[in-house]
């Protein structure tokens, strides 16, 4: 027969989806992550002997989840694939209401992910040596042209 206390936990999610129920938790936990050192995330939060409290928290089977789950959260919100962010450029190419200096900045951008335009530099010691500038093809001198507008 299980004690009412362990009936209870078992009730209990620790997935770490829901914040921590005590308040200094929470921020231990967000604290935590920022400096990935528990005793600066427990200074951080007030604790006064912060060795072992932050040891006693990291270790805790809530927290532990918390952090594990907030760090999920952040690195699959901040990770673009290549995908992502060359759509995010075409978008900034292709919205009329970007000003010219964006688009041709997007541009640039975009040829650079495709590998196709070459940026140079002599390096002979000289130092006011400025970048040589090639395009690669004549569809990328046609969109060029077509950002730049007539002269």
């Amino acid at each position: 027969m299980a004690f009412q206390g362990e009936r209870a936990q078992s009730k209990i999610n620790i997935d770490g989806s829901k914040p921590c129920r005590r308040l200094r938790f929470e921020q231990f936990c967000h604290e935590y992550i920022k400096s990935q050192n528990a005793s600066q995330a427990a200074k951080a939060c007030g604790y006064k002997h912060t060795d072992a409290v932050g040891w006693r928290l990291k270790n805790n089977k809530f927290v532990l989840a918390r952090i594990e789950f907030l760090l999920s959260k952040t690195v699959s919100d901040t990770i673009w694939d290549a995908k992502k962010i060359k759509e995010k450029i075409q978008g900034v190419i292709d919205d009329d209401k970007s000003k010219a200096w964006d688009r041709l900045k997007g541009l640039e951008l975009l040829c650079k992910t495709q590998a196709l335009l070459l940026e140079r530099v002599k390096h002979e010691g000289i130092p006011a040596a400025q970048p040589t500038i090639v395009v690669a093809t004549q569809k990328t001198a046609d969109a060029l042209a077509k950002i730049m507008g007539p002269k």
